[in-house]
């Protein structure tokens, strides 16, 4: 057992062989660099993440790369043990429920990421930390607020549950805190 694995994954699609099935439940971290695709995801999903196989609890994928910058829909949805994730700093977007129902967090949402899908943290009951990178042109979370916030229009569009509102903010987006529980008013 080690704590901490580090794969490079030359050629996208091709992460399942790389890590052998006697080994998915040997390691908390894992660390991908290369070329990753929506299958790789899928193998993470349903292989490392699952409340059925394998233990990854934080997932840095920081120097990966993401074939078309872009996670399919679902990416990482219902993997549980999932609770860490550092998102490929070339992606561009995340799609609709990428990480709903998912054990996760902690986020970092990349400088680079322009576009963010629906629900993308639907059901996501253990999200306390939302974390835009400095220097995103399109969103940012001002005052360590926890939520991902569009700057140009001062909207918080997604929040968790330790979001706390700035007060520059002027409009909470309709779907913000949806599938979040446990939500506790400040004084």
């Amino acid at each position: 057992y080690q704590s901490s694995r580090t794969v490079n994954v030359a050629t996208a699609g091709t992460l399942s062989s790389l890590i052998p099935e006697s080994e998915v439940n040997n390691f908390e971290e894992l660390v991908l660099t290369g070329q990753l695709n929506n299958d790789d995801l899928k193998f993470i999903r349903e292989d490392l993440c699952s409340s059925n196989s394998g233990n990854v609890r934080i997932l840095d994928m920081t120097h990966a790369r993401l074939e078309n910058d872009v996670p399919g829909m679902q990416a990482l949805q219902f993997s549980h043990n999932l609770e860490e994730v550092k998102l490929p700093n070339t992606l561009k977007a995340l799609g609709r429920n990428s990480f709903s129902d998912s054990g996760i967090k902690k986020i970092v949402i990349p400088k680079s990421v322009t576009e963010i899908g629906p629900d993308v943290f639907y059901w996501c009951d253990q999200l306390a930390s939302i974390v835009v990178e400095d220097g995103n042109p399109i969103f940012d979370s001002r005052e360590n607020c926890n939520a991902i916030i569009e700057t140009a229009t001062n909207t918080l569009r997604i929040g968790c549950r330790s979001t706390v509102v700035p007060s520059r903010v002027d409009e909470i987006g309709r779907s913000a805190f949806r599938g979040v529980q446990r939500l506790t008013s400040g004084d």
